[in-house]
Formats: structure tokens, sequence, C-alpha cells
């Protein structure tokens, strides 16, 4: 992210065993993350976020962390209308 026009950054991952996959991880490692923001989401049958929000604080050392989103698969019918709200609640729907 070597583009200083970048401010916000999504970082959506699946939920594997309570935590993100390595690559994710690996990802956020590679890059300065002074003065950015990144928002974080993820998807899993029913386990949320699990221990992957501390590894992401972790990862992306330096980033400010915005509230993420969490969708399992008994809220996708829903999905629509939670991401709408997560992105109002950011300020982020414009």
């Amino acid at each position: 992210m070597s583009d200083s026009h970048c401010k916000y950054l999504f970082v959506g991952y699946p939920n594997w065993w309570s935590d993100a996959p390595m690559a994710v991880y690996t990802f956020l490692e590679s890059y300065d993350w002074a003065g950015k923001t990144l928002i974080p989401f993820n998807t899993s049958s029913s386990g949320g976020f699990g221990r992957s929000l501390s590894g992401i604080e972790e990862s992306a050392d330096g980033a400010t962390i915005l509230e993420g989103l969490d969708l399992t698969e008994s809220e996708l019918s829903d999905a629509q209308n939670r991401i709408t709200e997560w992105l109002s609640d950011l300020g982020l729907n414009g």
C-alpha cells in the first residue's frame, strides 16, 4: 500500500477454526500501516471473529482498526441489511 491516497482498506476472510488464514496475516505484515485504517469482515459457519481480530492487530502494526462485521451462515439471508447498517455505523455508507 505505497499509494499515499489509500486511507481505508477492507480486509475480508473466512473464519478457519476461529482464525484468519495465514495468507491474510502475511498480507497484513507486508505493508506500512501508518496513517491507514483497516476494516475487517469475515464469514463463518457459526464462529464469528474468533481470535482473528487480535491476530489482525498484531499483523497490521500501526493501523487504526475499525469495528468489523462477521457474518455467519444463519445470517446470510439478512446480509444486505447488516452490511448497510454496519457501513452506516462506520460513517462510510455515502
